[in-house]
């Protein structure tokens, strides 16, 4: 129980560093910024070699009287486990805030592949150099840490995918995801995102149908809550 407490202490720390650099990013204060960060990593290097974390969240185990099942019940808890991924988003958005794409889409990945492992779903994002998955958008997004990382996560990767000028793997990225799940990926910021690439990659023609399968998806799947704007139509 003591060692329970003690990490979701630290958990909750290293959430109120994340969410503080993530609000100084968006004030433009980088230096102060990649400051709070990299106290957010400290905190979480010296949780990871007490061996405590790994300890705590080490899933299916039941180790003894000092509570197996609490550590499994507290392994499910999204500030414990994401605190990897809150580390690695941290170091992408400050890769991308310093306009070092190539590195931000290194981290976003990497936090792709714990989120996916998580849920059981680990893919490989780059085939060959080219990309074959995913979606998603940036730091309004990642703010409100509510859930699973994924969703931000794979919108960071897409935003990298199309400042290095691969704004076409950016697409693919985000229809992909559409089609794996509408009901969770098709957001109000992802349409909107998506037809504003539509509007970059292709004529007036074309990216209005492409539009209006996106609204066509959203009425079949009853997400009522996307407004008629967010698809851009004229």
């Amino acid at each position: 129980i003591r060692n329970a407490i003690h990490v979701v202490s630290k958990s909750i720390l290293i959430e109120m560093f994340s969410r503080q650099g993530r609000v100084l990013l968006q004030a433009g204060a980088l230096p102060a910024a990649a400051t709070v960060f990299e106290r957010a990593h400290d905190e979480f290097q010296a949780l990871k070699s007490s061996g405590i974390l790994e300890k705590v969240t080490k899933k299916g185990t039941s180790s003894s009287s000092s509570g197996g099942g609490g550590n499994h019940l507290l392994s499910k808890q999204n500030i414990v486990k994401n605190i990897p991924t809150q580390i690695l988003v941290n170091e992408g958005l400050l890769h991308f805030a310093h306009m070092d794409y190539d590195l931000a889409e290194i981290k976003f990945n990497n936090a792709i592949q714990i989120q996916r492992k998580d849920q059981g779903k680990e893919l490989n994002l780059q085939e060959g150099g080219h990309y074959n998955f995913q979606n998603s958008l940036l730091l309004d997004s990642i703010i409100d840490s509510e859930g699973d990382l994924l969703v931000p996560c794979l919108n960071n990767f897409a935003l990298c995918a199309l400042y290095t000028c691969r704004m076409r793997e950016a697409i693919t990225l985000m229809e992909a995801l559409i089609r794996e799940d509408p009901t969770r990926y098709l957001t109000h910021c992802i349409v909107f995102n998506l037809c504003t690439l539509y509007e970059l990659g292709w004529d007036n023609a074309m990216s209005d149908k492409k539009k209006q399968v996106l609204q066509l998806v959203a009425k079949r799947f009853s997400l009522h809550d996307i407004g008629a704007e967010s698809f851009r139509l004229n």
